[in-house]
């Protein structure tokens, strides 16, 4: 009776080792960064083009030449560039923290999903893409979730929607 306890409690035993190194073998698939890391890296001076497109699929597109931007979707009609260059300086500045969510179901919730969004962008420096970039729900005053193309989780950064209007 002893030995049959015995053999029962070496394969529970077994078993339990057995889970757990397969457990914490998995990938988590989070990208470890720390809290105060860029959201997405790019220099501001370097970007040649800047893409809006709102939830209706109304879309803004701005084009540097000689230094000065373009509103290249209404017949090449001059930009504040004053304020471009606040916005790309707000973008490149913003610091992603820690994720609100990293659930699949988390980009719709937050309408920062690849079919259902407030606002996407895209920066590019000539004809490379350098940030592509869902822009979400509002998360507090002059905040709001955004999420990279390609990833699923969402953070939040100090950059409102109503900055990024394609109006």
């Amino acid at each position: 009776m002893m030995q049959r306890i015995i053999y029962v409690a070496v394969l529970l035993l077994i078993i339990q080792v057995g889970l757990t190194v397969a457990l914490n073998r998995g990938d988590s698939r989070l990208d470890v960064k720390t809290p105060d890391t860029a959201f997405i890296e790019f220099t501001p001076n370097e970007i040649t083009s800047i893409e809006i497109t709102d939830s209706e699929n109304q879309q803004l597109i701005l084009d540097k030449k000689d230094n000065s931007w373009l509103i290249s979707s209404t017949f090449s009609a001059p930009a504040e560039g004053a304020l471009i260059k606040n916005l790309l300086d707000k973008l490149a500045n913003a610091q992603q923290g820690f994720a609100v969510a990293t659930s699949s179901g988390a980009a719709g919730r937050f309408k920062t999903a690849k079919e259902g969004f407030e606002n996407h962008i895209l920066l590019r420096k000539g004809d490379q893409p350098v940030a592509d970039i869902y822009l979400g729900t509002s998360a507090g005053m002059r905040r709001s979730h955004v999420r990279r193309a390609g990833e699923k989780e969402v953070y939040t950064i100090g950059v409102s929607s109503f900055e990024l209007d394609t109006d």
